[in-house]
């Protein structure tokens, strides 16, 4: 049992070690839209590689403690949450690198640079929601998952506010602005699976399977 606990414990770690990860990738994402930096966004783009690792790591570890292990129960729904976790924070690790990958391209775009802007304020606006699922997972705080996703809202809203400005935008260009809405829509899909996480956390602490975007919809 000793045994058990402690290797699951290793796995959980591994996990929190890729959410910190992720977060500094999207902290260089916010970097980079403020300030251009060539060799930052490509430092984001290669170390996507990093996380796409930690991702195969748990997986392997995972199956391992199963294999080898047989958990039962609540240890087994850790070695479960552990991997859905990584498959969503592997995710959001894919956004950063779409986000550096725009801005390469992109770099010459002047007149869009107050757009720009507001996607900074949404990347600072997940990572405090990634610090705060991480932290949630790692203390095992049933109570602030029920309540990380309400500030997801925000960065729907945020989205909102994007797509809005868009339509006041004089002779846009219509291929940069496409993409360039994908790129606001991706930061917010970085959101949805943030709250993804805060599900799983759920399911770790109390058992139950819960679906925030029903509840939201009642």
């Amino acid at each position: 049992m000793i045994k058990l606990d402690k290797k699951l414990k290793k796995l959980e770690t591994s996990v929190i070690h890729m959410g910190e990860q992720v977060i500094e990738q999207h902290r260089r994402c916010a970097k980079v839209l403020t300030n251009y930096d060539d060799k930052l966004a490509h430092e984001i783009i290669d170390n996507d590689e990093i996380i796409n690792n930690y991702e195969i790591n748990i997986n392997d570890q995972a199956i391992a403690d199963i294999v080898l292990l047989r958990p039962v129960a609540t240890d087994l729904r850790r070695v479960l949450v552990a991997i859905k976790i990584a498959s969503d924070l592997e995710r959001i690790g894919d956004y950063a690198k779409g986000l550096a990958t725009y801005i390469l391209k992109n770099s010459d775009e002047d007149e869009y640079d107050h757009l720009l802007n507001h996607a900074v304020i949404m990347e600072n606006k997940l990572i405090q929601i990634l610090e705060a699922v991480m932290k949630s997972y790692q203390e095992k705080d049933v109570q602030s998952a029920y309540e990380i996703p309400k500030e997801d809202e925000a960065l729907n809203n945020l989205l909102r506010e994007f797509r809005h400005k868009l339509v006041e935008e004089k002779d846009p260009n219509l291929k940069h602005v496409f993409y360039l809405s994908n790129l606001f829509r991706n930061i917010e899909r970085a959101g949805d699976h943030s709250v993804n996480i805060c599900e799983h956390i759920v399911y770790l602490c109390k058992g139950i399977q819960y679906d925030f975007d029903k509840v939201s919809a009642l």
